[in-house]
């Protein structure tokens, strides 16, 4: 009878023992009952979000470590009640260090700049705080980005069209229309001719908006803002062509930046305008960000229309010379519009 209880009696002592060491280990973990909790409204693209980390001590332990890993797509916007923090920019880690006593706590708002085209991406924030004697505890919170849409031109029923859509309507209907002038006016045309000019003439008015937009942003008033952070945002596409040439890798450098002050007060970001080519590769966008000092107050120009958006450098970049492009199927056209005569049929 004792021997068949001896086994039992040693799973029973096993138990006993594992439980007390994991008892241990849940008693060595001094900052278990801190929190991380979103305060104000929820992440969207090119807005602040927040959080309020309530760090607290319940263990034996003197101080530790507050590692913030910084969401990605988003940038540092600012920083609260972590006066001492470091911000490692290139490793996207915020790192605080000091001294918490026991049954001490302090509370950080940490503040967070969603990109801009970051919609129905999930925002990440993942705190990790190392006491210097027992288990680290880690805090996790993730929220989706909610979708900003764009300034609707005008409402069709429960529908809103940009004014990027209302132009793409008005080309169509401007090619369907000279294509139907030319078959009256000149029959004798090429019936591809008007559409080899109105191909072109489309990818021109492109440029025209985009001339016009530039000429808007640099009548922007100038002011003085803050780089709070800097990031190379990195966009990869695959070709979708049936002859695949690889993954293209965007690079677009992108500053966080405060300006304003009091109730005025707000952080936009942003780098260039849309003409300049300033992501051609890593190390081109490196190089146009190491002008910009996180910290330094640098000339800026935040956007009328839209606050989300501040610029660091404006005036017409170089992507204009892409609007050569299709002068060859401009002038194509042209020559089909002559007379069969003057085309030599």
């Amino acid at each position: 009878m004792i021997r068949r209880l001896a086994p039992l009696r040693c799973v029973c002592l096993c138990a006993s023992a594992w439980l007390a060491l994991a008892g241990q280990a849940r008693a060595a973990s001094p900052f278990e009952t801190s929190t991380l909790t979103p305060t104000g409204p929820a992440p969207a693209e090119g807005r602040v979000f927040t959080y309020t980390l309530i760090v607290r001590n319940t263990g034996g332990t003197a101080g530790g470590v507050i590692e913030i890993h910084v969401p990605s797509d988003t940038m540092v916007a600012g920083l609260g009640g972590l006066d001492a923090a470091s911000i490692d920019h290139e490793a996207r880690m915020v790192r605080w260090e000091g001294t918490l006593g026991p049954g001490q706590s302090f509370t950080g708002t940490l503040a967070f700049l969603a990109g801009t085209d970051t919609g129905g991406h999930t925002a990440s924030l993942h705190v990790t705080a190392r006491p210097w004697q027992g288990e680290a505890t880690y805090l996790v919170h993730s929220a989706a980005v909610d979708t900003v849409p764009a300034p609707a031109a005008f409402r069709l029923g429960g529908l809103g069209v940009t004014a990027a859509g209302v132009a793409v309507l008005a080309w169509i209907a401007a090619s369907v229309l000279f294509w139907v002038a030319m078959r009256v006016i000149r029959p004798g045309a090429a019936f591809w001719a008007p559409i080899l000019i109105m191909m072109p003439a489309g990818f021109l008015l492109y440029f025209a908006a985009l001339a016009r937009e530039d000429a808007r942003i640099l009548g922007l008033a100038e002011t003085t803002c803050t780089v709070v952070d800097r990031v190379i945002d990195t966009r990869t596409s695959s070709s979708s062509t049936s002859r695949p040439s690889g993954p293209n890798t965007v690079y677009a450098p992108r500053l966080a930046l405060r300006h304003g002050d009091g109730e005025h007060a707000g952080v936009s970001q942003g780098f260039g305008t849309g003409s300049r080519l300033s992501g051609a590769s890593a190390a081109r966008a490196e190089a146009l960000l190491s002008r910009y000092a996180v910290g330094a107050e640098v000339p800026c120009a935040v956007d009328s229309q839209d606050p989300r958006y501040a610029y660091v450098e404006r005036g017409y970049g170089g992507a204009y010379i892409l609007a050569l492009i299709p002068m060859p199927l401009l002038a194509l056209g042209i020559w089909g519009l002559l007379p069969r005569r003057a085309r030599g049929q």
